[in-house]
């Protein structure tokens, strides 16, 4: 359970510094913004999780729905299909609700 937890930290902390790593544009500052508050929403739950603040049930549905909206979002913003932004707001989205899927199992 804890190294879940520990994936779903690291991927929080990856959203929050992917946008100066991959070095993502201006024109994508909508993903920028959600890759940004996402990143520091799936840290600061899985930090709770791991000090045993709120139920594993809770933070665990926190992180799917981060997941979620990470993976719907380049869709909502009429994100360009190739970007950099979308490709890495879809692949970690998908990452965090497959690990949620896992720690509810």
């Amino acid at each position: 359970m804890k190294r879940i937890i520990g994936l779903n930290l690291l991927a929080g902390v990856w959203l929050t510094v992917s946008p100066v790593l991959l070095g993502i544009d201006d024109s994508a500052y909508q993903l920028v913004a959600v890759s940004l508050l996402m990143g520091v929403l799936i840290v600061t739950s899985s930090v709770c999780a791991l000090v045993g603040l709120g139920g594993p049930l809770v933070v665990s549905r926190v992180e799917a729905c981060s997941g979620l909206w990470l993976v719907l979002s380049p869709h909502v913003f009429n994100s360009p299909a190739l970007s950099r932004a979308t490709a890495n707001d879809v692949v970690v989205g998908s990452l965090g609700l497959a690990l949620c899927f896992v720690q509810t199992l």
